[in-house]
């Protein structure tokens, strides 16, 4: 009925459509079936996988990225493009499990990682799938780049004692292309196998042995007090406090006083939102003033931990009084240069917008520190590694 009532010309537009989505499927399954492979094998930890002799391949060690293996790439086919069309990268973590790693206990860690940044992880997906009759899973997501969204696949799998993933990352429009690309990825997942257990990599010293939710230390792409090359810059406050930042950024001092010192960080892209940084005396705002001896002696003798949780009370107390429609959406614990510090995110309303923050607060040696931004889809990344690389004085 539905045939009937159409025009010949519409009929003749839909044979056409037809047409052409079998020649872009033919070309894509043509294109797959013509790939000749080669194997790459890694001495270190015996894993062999196939790829594309025609894709380039880079095992150079990244100081930045130590479970980095190896990268393939893909050949960038016209000048259009700015970087490889597709890229494989190799990933393994030797855990300190007896028996085969618990890949989906890890998966559970990195999943809250990926959910916890949904500026930076959009559309996330998981999928607790088997190779070969083994325990493995896949995530899949859109990755916010500085420059460009990527469609990023990564599947984990145990090898022993070693949590191994194969990580594609590919332009995130969809097209045959893409579709070329991931048949080509399957086959590698597939493929991968471990010639010999002589693993000579050290366990991996920030990882519980893996088993349950873990999400403290799953955390696969930070890792603090390694250098970020990303972040050439450096800024040092008056009170020793060193931040690098990325080479196109400024730092400019907002203030600074005997009690406190603020500095402003911001870059020239339109999606880059500033990230404040701000220290703060807490003796002369706390202990400097009480009257009573005995009262600055107790106070004295407490530690960094009782006063991160007492000016986070505070900042959360203060933030409801003043801020309107206020509303704190998380608070947890996480580190910065290898001490406690907590998170927040809240909402609220500042000038005539809703606008949602998120802040992490850290005291040493009775100094509060605190790093603060609006969420964005460029600068959450850049706020993390800026964090994450902070050293104290």
């Amino acid at each position: 009925m539905f045939v009937g009532s159409l025009h010949l010309w519409d009929v003749k537009k839909l044979v056409a459509c037809a047409a052409v989505l079998l020649l872009v499927l033919a070309a894509s399954a043509k294109a797959y079936a013509s790939v000749q492979w080669q194997r790459y094998e890694d001495t270190e930890t015996g894993l062999s996988v196939r790829y594309p002799s025609y894709w380039g391949r880079d095992t150079r060690e990244h100081e930045h990225d130590p479970e980095l293996i190896a990268t393939f790439l893909a050949p960038i086919t016209n000048r259009s493009m700015t970087s490889e069309p597709a890229t494989v990268e190799l990933r393994v973590i030797r855990t300190h499990s007896t028996e085969e790693a618990n890949v989906r206990g890890l998966a559970d860690g990195f999943q809250q990682y990926y959910k916890d940044r949904p500026h930076v992880y959009r559309i996330f997906q998981r999928k607790d799938i088997e190779i070969k009759g083994v325990p493995a899973v896949q995530f899949s997501y859109n990755l916010l780049a500085d420059d460009e969204t990527r469609y990023v696949i990564e599947t984990w799998q145990p090898m022993g004692d070693m949590a191994v993933s194969l990580r594609f990352s590919t332009y995130a429009q969809t097209n045959h292309r893409e579709d070329h690309y991931r048949d080509i990825y399957s086959d590698m997942i597939s493929s991968l196998v471990r010639l010999h257990d002589r693993n000579t990599l050290a366990p991996t010293d920030n990882l519980r042995p893996l088993g349950g939710r873990t999400p403290i230390w799953a955390a696969p792409r930070r890792r603090s007090n390694i250098v970020d090359h990303s972040l050439p810059r450096m800024f040092t406050t008056e009170g020793g406090l060193t931040v690098s930042f990325p080479e196109e950024w400024e730092a400019q001092p907002i203030f600074a006083n005997y009690i406190s010192e603020s500095v402003y960080f911001s870059g020239t892209r339109r999606n880059d939102l500033p990230i404040t940084v701000t220290s703060t005396d807490l003796y002369i705002v706390f202990i400097g003033g009480a009257e009573e001896f005995t009262d600055r002696n107790y106070l004295m003798q407490q530690g960094d931990d009782f006063w991160l949780e007492t000016v986070t009370t505070a900042q959360i107390a203060n933030y409801k009084q003043l801020v309107p429609s206020f509303e704190l959406i998380h608070r947890r614990e996480t580190s910065v240069n290898g001490k406690l510090a907590v998170q927040l995110e809240y909402k609220g309303v500042i000038g005539e917008e809703s606008t949602t923050r998120r802040e992490i607060l850290l005291v040493d040696d009775l100094v509060l520190y605190s790093f603060v931004y609006e969420l964005g889809t460029t600068t959450t990344s850049t706020f993390e590694k800026m964090v994450d690389a902070v050293v104290l004085p």
